[in-house]
């Protein structure tokens, strides 16, 4: 067993079996310190401004649209 201190910032500290801190398991105190943690430290969307321009997102070439399944927009 080994001491582990959270990564959250509170403090808090518990015994955490060896084999599970190989795993990655047991750096927080709770699911709510794990919550916290990730809440102040994890910004979202930042990978999707990063991914598509505003060119690509505004194109009209989506695989179900009518270009992109090759309707000519008079029908079938």
């Amino acid at each position: 067993m080994q001491n582990m201190t959270c990564l959250c910032g509170c403090g808090k500290t518990k015994q955490v079996r060896t084999a599970d801190v190989k795993r990655g398991w047991g750096k927080y105190y709770s699911k709510s310190c794990k919550a916290r943690h990730q809440k102040n430290n994890h910004s979202r969307g930042a990978n999707f401004d990063s991914l598509h321009s505003l060119d690509e997102i505004n194109k009209d070439t989506h695989p179900f649209s009518s270009a992109g399944i090759g309707q000519d927009g008079y029908g079938w």
